[in-house]
């Protein structure tokens, strides 16, 4: 199931991002016409409340305190994050069936492929996948019936139902993203808590999925009162699925959330790792995409206001019908393979140092070309809403400090710059 030899995959996604924007622009535009004066000043206070809802992320008592509860506020989440989570999801997932490229044979043999996007909200993990599974199903399905493409989406808030349906609509009007003639495209919503007891169509939905996404879920969750049932929440669905199906997890690369989830995958047995883990990843938008953005939006929304990039960690599982033996050190052998793995996590840390640095340096380059932008558009950099995500200071993530900045270079040839 090669479908690189016809579309290399540095060709396949070399403008998704800058396409995204446009995507995502007639979205909003279903819901809510942005070219009107009322309804650009009503996006800018919803960014507003939903970047301080996130900087403060709990009330007191743990809850959210973010509801999107109007076309506004889901609007002006989708103008934000969209582009940036679903660029992300969709470079990932092609570099998954790169390296498994057999994965969605049987799928593509049936002609059915289920998608189950967990804590899914406005559909974003739904054009990523749409858009890979439209490129390797055209590869492969000469003299074939059309694919039957069914996407689920679960999410406590029930208004993201309306944007959903929007980007459905949307998908099946770009061909670019979603091939009509090869593929027909089913779209089901259902509101629920997946921290609570799971209902039958839940259940259902998760036990029939051939790939489960869960894009920044864990952060909602951890983030909230229910934080303590985490742990069963994501035993539950492992438990769920089926056996050939896979999860690709992706979140911000705060510390916990990974963790808490490679910790239940291997505790269960069942599950191996299929893509990753890539941890302290630096996802960034291109800045073609950036400027796309300025056109579509400064007229009416009169600031910069989107996510440009994303600090995250990345990992696929797939469900296997038996348990893998648990790692004792019954014999010799095993022991050294221990003290091996114990060698490699050693290098391993010390490659993920120098990433940082190199990661930090990459990201310091980066806003310093999106500021020239900003100026060159605006006179100033205006970057209204930056103070929002912890992720954007990658020196502070990683935990490093100005001494440890750019070192990859010779002393002369350093940038040094003012981070007060």
């Amino acid at each position: 199931m090669d479908f690189i030899t016809s579309m290399p995959p540095s060709q396949l996604l070399k403008t998704f991002d800058e396409d995204l924007q446009e995507f995502y622009y007639a979205v909003i535009n279903r819901e809510l016409d942005v070219t009107s004066s009322g309804n650009g000043l009503k996006m800018k206070r919803a960014l507003t409340e939903i970047v301080r809802a996130y900087i403060k992320e709990t009330t007191k008592n743990g809850a959210s305190k973010i509801s999107f509860d109007s076309s506004a506020k889901r609007c002006a989440y989708v103008m934000k994050h969209s582009p940036c989570f679903t660029a992300a999801v969709a470079k990932h997932l092609l570099n998954l069936l790169i390296s498994n490229p057999h994965r969605l044979q049987k799928c593509v043999l049936q002609q059915r492929l289920n998608v189950c996007c967990i804590g899914g909200g406005p559909a974003s993990d739904v054009v990523a996948v749409s858009k890979i599974v439209t490129s390797v199903y055209h590869c492969l399905s000469r003299n074939r019936k059309k694919l039957n493409f069914t996407v689920t989406v679960i999410d406590l808030s029930e208004g993201w139902e309306t944007t959903g349906k929007n980007v459905m609509k949307t998908l099946k009007c770009n061909p670019q993203f979603f091939n009509a003639e090869e593929m027909t495209l089913n779209y089901k919503f259902i509101k629920a808590d997946l921290t609570q007891p799971l209902k039958s169509d839940v259940k259902d939905v998760l036990m029939n999925a051939d790939v489960l996404t869960m894009v920044y879920f864990l952060s909602a969750v951890n983030g909230s009162s229910a934080k303590d049932k985490s742990p069963k929440m994501l035993e539950e669905i492992f438990k769920l699925m089926k056996t050939g199906a896979f999860l690709l997890y992706l979140d911000s690369a705060v510390v916990g959330h990974y963790e808490g989830i490679s910790a239940v995958a291997k505790n269960l047995g069942n599950l191996n790792v299929i893509y990753g883990p890539h941890l302290n990843y630096l996802h960034t938008l291109s800045l073609s995409s950036v400027k796309k953005h300025l056109e579509l939006y400064a007229e009416h929304v009169n600031a910069f206001c989107g996510l440009t990039h994303c600090f995250l960690s990345t990992c696929a599982w797939v469900k296997m019908d038996h348990h893998q033996p648990s790692e004792k050190f019954r014999t010799p052998k095993k022991l050294l393979r221990y003290i091996a793995r114990e060698d490699c996590d050693c290098y391993s840390r010390n490659y993920e140092k120098k990433k940082a640095h190199y990661m930090t340096n990459k990201l310091l380059i980066y806003c310093s070309r999106l500021q020239r932008l900003l100026i060159e558009k605006f006179g100033y950099a205006c970057y209204e809403f930056e103070e929002e995500d912890d992720i954007l200071d990658l020196a502070t993530s990683v935990k490093l400090n100005n001494t440890t900045l750019f070192q990859t270079k010779s002393k002369k040839k350093r940038i040094f710059t003012n981070f007060d």
